[in-house]
């Protein structure tokens, strides 16, 4: 086991004392940056869509819908790979 797995929270020794507020604010806005780059994702997928006259919003929803195997909305690594083996967009 890495440093990682030593480390006092996985071998469920946390501290019962809560979080401090200034790490609750940092994980707070480290969560809001994360959807906002969910958020960047969709609108680049639909720009090059657009740009490269491959359909528009819903037709991108449709792509990701349709790739998406573990229904979060975004297309993971795994799901694009699979997507590029098939050789198809629509998967």
């Amino acid at each position: 086991m890495g440093c990682c797995g030593k480390h006092p929270w996985i071998l469920s020794e946390a501290p019962d004392k809560p979080i401090d507020g200034v790490v609750l604010s940092r994980l707070k806005q480290f969560r809001a940056m994360n959807k906002l780059k969910k958020l960047a994702l969709k609108d680049e997928l639909e720009i090059a869509m657009k740009e490269h006259g491959m359909g528009d919003e819903a037709c991108a929803k449709e792509i990701i819908s349709e790739v998406d195997k573990d229904n979060d909305e975004r297309i993971n690594y795994e799901e694009f790979c699979a997507m590029m083996r098939s050789g198809n967009l629509q998967s």
